[in-house]
C-alpha cells in the first residue's frame, strides 16, 4: 500500500500507523517494526536517511489491536529538503516472515522559519 507522508523541514510528528489484513487489526505483539526514508527505492538500507524501530522511535501503542507510533523530532528532517524521498515500514513477526506495511513518496517542505 502506498501512502505520501509530508512534513516540514525540522518538524516535529507521530505518524499513526494501523496493521490490517483484508480490514481486520493484525495483533502485532512481539514483532518488530522498521521505518526507513531513503533518496531511492534502489539504496540500500545503510543509506537511508532516518531510521526508527521499536528500539528508537516506534511505539507499539496498542499491538493487540495492530497499533503504532514513528516519531520524528527536529533533527531527523532540519539537515535534509526541501526534497522528495522515498519510505517503506516494515514488520517482522515471530516466525521471522517480513510484509511491508506501508510505502511512498516522502517529502519535506521548505519554511520561512527555521526555529523557534
Amino acid at each position: 500500500m502506498s501512502t505520501e507522508v509530508e512534513i516540514f523541514k525540522g518538524d516535529s510528528a507521530v505518524l499513526k500507523v494501523l496493521v490490517t489484513l483484508n480490514g481486520v487489526p493484525v495483533n502485532i505483539a512481539g514483532f518488530s517494526m522498521r521505518f526507513l526514508v531513503k533518496k531511492n527505492v534502489l539504496d540500500g538500507d545503510a543509506a537511508a536517511l532516518i531510521e526508527k524501530t521499536v528500539a528508537g522511535g516506534i511505539v507499539l501503542t496498542d499491538p493487540t489491536n495492530g497499533k503504532a507510533e514513528i516519531t520524528l523530532v527536529p533533527a531527523n528532517t532540519l539537515s535534509l529538503g526541501p526534497t522528495e524521498l522515498v519510505y517503506a515500514i516494515k514488520i517482522k513477526d515471530g516466525s521471522g516472515k517480513i510484509y511491508t506495511i506501508l510505502e511512498g513518496p516522502f517529502t519535506i517542505f521548505p519554511v520561512a522559519v527555521q526555529i523557534l
